[in-house]
């Protein structure tokens, strides 16, 4: 499978991925790194998936798997702002978080920077870009810590919420439920918001000859294929023996790479902050006049497109290590911020 070629902008986005890796995250991180349409200026963590300890080490696992260790990791919230402390979701992605794909330690370590100083000192360098794909506490911290972030960024984009049915409760997907009074500060926040919500990224599915596929491109695509292959176990019951995911994560860093991937409509949307059995909720309308932020809200995926960039784009990682050159494949090879530099 050969990735369909997308239109190159005139200037590559530059982001920060706040993630609680999660295979899912993982598959976007990876995604991220492979595309030239953008630059990954660093990864910033969260208790999320699991403690955070666990998935600062899941995310700088993943980097080194890609060859982009240089790529800076900080550490952030342990906790909720209520100061909640998250249970992992193991069962889920595993006891690690990535499905026993990458075992062992990382060799890097995080900067010594707290992840809402990292995010203030890469919105003062220039244009920037967030991707959460985790609860948001670090992203809450860092508007209230550093007001004129928000004057900063370019764009929000978030995979959370749902419309229809959550995945935590009822009502709730897991991101915005682990901390609601973060997501709800962050998305009233006037930052141009995209928002990815469980309806549309349910739709994000591999097939087993994907799968295949992804796995047999070179080290890297049978690491991910294994960590979905785990992943997917957990959701037969759902999806049935003959799909893989959903990897909710991917349409976030999808959303900037090719964004006629997605259908996006304008809406309002709401965050349940009560104490009810809708807590977590996003409340996502398209009427006039209902209160609610604006956000343009994912609604439906091409997934074949959506495959074959996930793909493509992560063999092309392997074939350009293979050749001895990262930068062939949008790697950065080295991080080189002042805001790194300075941790």
């Amino acid at each position: 499978m050969t990735a369909r070629e997308s239109p190159r902008p005139a200037r590559r986005t530059r982001l920060v991925i706040d993630t609680d890796p999660g295979v899912d995250d993982a598959a976007a991180i990876l995604l991220a790194l492979a595309s030239p349409e953008l630059e990954v200026a660093a990864l910033t963590t969260v208790a999320g998936n699991a403690a955070l300890s666990q998935t600062t080490s899941n995310a700088l696992r993943v980097l080194e798997l890609a060859g982009a260790g240089a790529v800076p990791v900080a550490a952030g919230a342990d906790r909720a702002l209520a100061g909640w402390r998250r249970p992992g979701h193991g069962s889920v992605h595993g006891p690690d978080g990535l499905g026993g794909a990458l075992p062992g330690e990382p060799a890097g370590s995080p900067v010594a920077r707290h992840a809402v100083e990292l995010i203030a000192g890469l919105a003062d360098e220039g244009p920037l870009t967030l991707v959460a794909i985790a609860p948001l506490t670090n992203v809450a911290l860092a508007l209230a810590m550093h007001p004129d972030v928000c004057g900063k960024l370019e764009r929000l984009v978030v995979m959370g919420g749902a419309r229809l049915e959550g995945n935590v409760s009822a009502a709730a997907e897991f991101n915005i439920w682990a901390d609601p009074e973060a997501a709800a500060r962050v998305l009233g926040s006037g930052v141009p918001l995209t928002l990815l919500p469980l309806d549309v990224t349910h739709q994000a599915l591999l097939t087993a000859g994907e799968l295949h596929e992804l796995s047999g491109g070179g080290r890297i695509g049978e690491r991910l294929g294994a960590m979905v292959r785990h992943y997917g176990s957990e959701h037969a019951a759902s999806y049935g023996d003959g799909a893989f995911a959903p990897l909710h994560d991917v349409l976030a860093v999808l959303a900037l790479v090719d964004p006629g991937t997605i259908e996006l409509e304008k809406a309002v949307v709401e965050v349940d902050t009560g104490s009810s059995a809708s807590r977590g909720a996003t409340l996502v309308s398209t009427r006039p006049g209902s209160p609610g932020v604006p956000a343009l809200v994912g609604t439906r995926l091409d997934r074949r497109r959506f495959a074959e960039l996930l793909v493509g784009r992560v063999g092309e990682i392997d074939a350009a290590l293979a050749a001895g050159g990262r930068e062939q494949a949008g790697v950065p090879a080295a991080a080189g911020t002042a805001a790194a530099a300075d941790a």
